[in-house]
């Protein structure tokens, strides 16, 4: 039997991502401003409500990792009661194709334009996708490694010339 709705066994989390993105607090209600409807029904992010502090004990990272990830953490609210903690500074910061990644993903999902409060369910893929942001930054270091050797071994294709014709 498949776990993860149907997404197949995703393993045991390594230890160092585990206490990121860790929803706190019961209120699902996306309340936060992170989101608005313009009037011709265009979703436009908001503000929200995030709260930058350093590492908690159990949050801790390596000076290593936190070359990686940086300095200080974040909580990011959903309302005043309920937030996501220890959200890392460069996985929060993190954008893909022009937009930052949880930030989008949350302003599409406010109490405004949805009409209810997410489901436990629908809050998991912020934690998911900020474990997932961590784990690919810190293998930046590994990644680049690799980039170089393959770029030093690199040997250019022969490119042949037409044989003349007589």
């Amino acid at each position: 039997m498949r776990r993860n709705g149907g997404r197949g066994d995703t393993g045991k989390i390594r230890p160092e991502l585990a206490a990121i993105a860790v929803p706190q607090g019961q209120d699902f209600a996306l309340t936060a401003g992170w989101g608005n409807r313009t009037d011709k029904g265009v979703t436009m992010p908001g503000k929200g409500s995030v709260k930058s502090r350093l590492y908690a004990g159990t949050e801790a990272a390596t000076a290593t990792q936190a070359a990686l990830l940086g300095e200080a953490t974040r909580d990011i609210h959903l309302n005043s009661s309920t937030y996501w903690a220890n959200i890392l500074e460069r996985v929060w910061e993190t954008h893909i194709g022009g937009d930052q990644v949880i930030k989008k993903w949350l302003s599409y999902r406010e109490r405004r334009i949805i009409g209810r409060a997410l489901t436990p369910d629908e809050v998991r893929p912020v934690m998911e996708t900020a474990r997932h942001l961590a784990a690919i930054l810190l293998l930046g270091p590994e990644l680049d490694d690799s980039f170089r050797a393959c770029a030093a071994a690199h040997v250019p294709l022969a490119i042949h010339q037409p044989i003349a014709a007589d």
